[in-house]
């Protein structure tokens, strides 16, 4: 199944791009793609802890299962005040 990775900040830097069109398996997740942009670009790796992801565009945890056509974004935490 195909989904459409959103990266933004930092994991855009790293990865050169903001948007990927990108095959999964009926069972991947977050956790699962984010594995895989790593095993791409290894650096990536350094920056999972201080993500959060969204599913089309509603916050989803790490291990939620992805559907045909999902929108998945990696976001960095905003700081402000």
């Amino acid at each position: 199944m195909k989904v459409t990775v959103l990266l933004f900040a930092r994991p855009r830097e790293m990865v050169g791009r903001s948007r990927l069109e990108i095959n999964v398996d009926e069972s991947s997740s977050p956790s699962s793609v984010f594995r895989d942009l790593c095993a791409r670009t290894p650096a990536l790796g350094t920056l999972r802890d201080g993500l959060r992801c969204a599913i089309d565009q509603e916050y989803a945890n790490w291990d939620d299962r992805l559907a045909d056509g999902s929108e998945l974004a990696f976001i960095s935490p905003i700081a402000g005040g």
